[in-house]
């Protein structure tokens, strides 16, 4: 009886295993090779903390998008401090204001 629930779970983890596989191989194929500069989210109201924390696991499990810009727009006191400790977490994460938005833009145009 062991056996078959010992079995049972090597298959899960290896079916698990083979899922995760495929879904790199397909991500790093079919993602064009001019990736992205940036990953741009826009950070508005309740939603803010978990928008930043998927942007910046996709830029994890992804590896082609080098930056997150997370645009400030009317964050109250309490979700800019939780923005910042996730900013400080990951390194690849820019807060900013619309208009710091346009000059990153121009900035990385010139190079």
């Amino acid at each position: 009886m062991l056996n078959v629930f010992l079995a049972a779970v090597l298959a899960c983890f290896a079916l698990l295993g083979l899922v995760h596989v495929i879904r790199w191989a397909a991500l790093h194929i079919f993602t064009p090779k001019d990736a992205p500069l940036a990953l741009l989210v826009r950070l508005r109201g309740d939603g803010a903390e978990v928008a930043l924390r998927a942007a910046a696991e996709r830029v994890r499990f992804e590896g082609k998008i080098p930056t997150v810009l997370a645009v400030e727009v009317g964050l109250d006191g309490e979700a800019l401090a939780v923005c910042r400790a996730i900013q400080r977490e990951n390194a690849n994460i820019t807060l900013c204001t619309p208009d710091d938005v346009m000059q990153w833009l121009r900035d990385s145009a010139e190079k």
